[in-house]
């Protein structure tokens, strides 16, 4: 007693997953000692109903783990978006669309608003904590793809570096 826990058991759980069972995850997150669910989701969209159905999975699911007295936390990958329109996407330095399309570039201002307003959501359903893994990792897993060099991204380097950057030929 009145000591600081600095680690706790996450038990993790795609809450999309058509297979979802809020109370069977409680009960096997106490079966493992878990005091934190980890409630994943992998995509974000412009898709209203679909959005609105991720609201309700959430808010249903934060308030019952937190009447089972366990932490509910929210781990949501910012970067996905599952529409091709109409946000920047990250870029190859050969000009391409890197290999797993559905990121967004993390400079694009409108698809900020729309994590921003998916977060201010997101927060009124009181998780215990947010996890935003930003996919900005280099997880394209190629030499070309480490990072992105879309004309949003170039135009800032050139910005920082106070000289022009040209496409993303004369990078490659």
């Amino acid at each position: 007693k009145g000591m600081l826990v600095m680690y706790h058991i996450s038990l993790p759980a795609v809450a999309i997953s058509p297979a979802f069972d809020c109370e069977k995850v409680i009960s096997e997150a106490r079966l493992a000692g878990a005091s934190r669910i980890m409630l994943a989701i992998d995509t974000l969209s412009t898709n209203k109903a679909y959005m609105d159905r991720i609201y309700a999975i959430l808010q249903d699911s934060i308030s019952r783990i937190h009447a089972a007295g366990l932490e509910a936390c929210v781990w949501f990958w910012g970067l996905r978006i599952m529409e091709d329109e109409p946000f920047v996407r990250l870029t190859d330095c050969t000009g391409d669309r890197c290999r797993r399309s559905h990121r967004c570039c993390p400079l694009d201002e409108d698809f900020l608003l729309h994590v921003e307003n998916f977060l201010k959501r997101l927060a009124a359903m009181h998780p215990d904590l947010i996890l935003f893994d930003d996919d900005l990792t280099f997880e394209n897993y190629t030499y070309e793809s480490i990072g992105c060099f879309c004309q949003l991204h170039r135009s800032k380097l050139s910005e920082l570096l106070e000289e022009p950057i040209g496409d993303t030929e004369e990078l490659y």
